[in-house]
């Protein structure tokens, strides 16, 4: 049981905080006078997300065989486009652009990972499907052209990522699960290393890199497991709370003590939808489709 405990739980998070903060170090002072210091933070949530998928899985083969397989690879190819493209233009985009790109990324990728499996799928888990996308990619305008707080994005895309993986987890999908709490773990770690700093557009980007991960890891809860399709969609709701803690003025800026504080209030509002989710959840465990038997 120990043992269990170390591979599936303890190790995968340590290398989550820990990739994401080594990746992170590496590209501030790679970056430090180019214009590539902002945009490729966006590579360290993605750096830890691998870190914890090669702990819970290995290395997957080449070309991947299927679904558990390609999610290594989508995340670190849509964090790099979208850093190339911010880098390229120096941070220049309309959130429309923004939206279109994420959007369009976002349905190749769950397309692309559910491609031997179409045909199987009802027309009510691709609309939810959808309606998650939209929430990702409205979250990638607020998060990288708005320039909204650091603190609040963060916050909003870790309680999310630890919904999602509670709601796996619950659904009998534990090691995806894991992988979607060790995204959570990622963003906190990358939070918690750079206090006070990272505020502002730069800061955000850390948190972008959180959607190339949750957009995948939500396809496979939708698509590809005994979650009921019902119960994400309150998830999609979480992301209110970065417009929410900018109108009540929790900018997380300044000292390391507000930054904390504002990222515990923003979560606590996108922990309102998730908890939603985790409720419904249990619930229908209860009604008796327990998948742990």
């Amino acid at each position: 049981m120990f043992t269990i405990l170390i591979d599936v739980v303890i190790t995968p998070a340590i290398l989550a905080g820990l990739f994401s903060v080594l990746a992170l170090s590496l590209v501030r002072k790679a970056g430090a006078e180019t214009a590539w210091s902002g945009w490729l933070r966006v590579l360290a949530v993605t750096a830890g997300f691998m870190g914890c998928y090669l702990s819970l899985f290995g290395m997957p083969p080449l070309p991947p065989a299927s679904s558990t397989h390609k999610l290594l690879f989508i995340p670190p190819v849509g964090a790099l486009l979208l850093a190339v493209i911010f880098a390229v233009t120096k941070g220049r985009q309309s959130p429309a652009s923004v939206f279109m790109f994420c959007l369009v990324f976002a349905i190749a990728s769950v397309l692309w990972l559910t491609s031997n499996l179409l045909g199987r799928f009802e027309m009510v888990e691709w609309l939810i499907m959808l309606g998650l996308i939209l929430a990702l990619a409205a979250f990638a305008v607020l998060t990288c052209v708005d320039g909204r707080s650091s603190a609040a994005v963060r916050a909003t895309a870790g309680v999310l990522a630890a919904g999602m993986g509670g709601v796996l987890i619950l659904g009998g999908t534990a090691s995806t699960g894991f992988l979607s709490i060790g995204v959570a773990i990622a963003l906190g770690a990358t939070l918690i290393s750079t206090l006070p700093k990272d505020s502002g557009t730069a800061g955000n980007m850390i948190g972008a890199g959180a959607l190339f991960a949750l957009a995948p890891i939500a396809a496979q809860a939708t698509f590809l497991t005994d979650v009921e399709t019902y119960i994400l969609l309150p998830m999609a709701f979480s992301v209110l709370a970065v417009p929410i803690a900018q109108k009540l003025g929790w900018t997380g800026k300044g000292t390391w003590v507000s930054t904390i504080v504002d990222s515990v209030k923003t979560a606590i509002i996108a922990g309102i939808p998730v908890a939603i989710s985790i409720v419904l959840s249990v619930l229908a465990q209860d009604s008796g489709s327990n998948p742990y038997g």
